[in-house]
């Protein structure tokens, strides 16, 4: 059997500018991560 929450955001406009600005860095970081591990293989 399978369970599931579905949750729905829906932030007000000054909390979706932070939310698409914390993903913008989220994004930068791994992109950063991934290169540089993909210089170690």
């Amino acid at each position: 059997m399978l369970l599931a929450h579905k949750v729905e955001l829906r932030p007000k406009p000054d909390q979706l500018d932070y939310f698409e600005k914390a993903c913008g860095h989220y994004r930068h970081c791994w992109n950063h991560t991934l290169a540089w591990f993909s210089q170690l293989i």
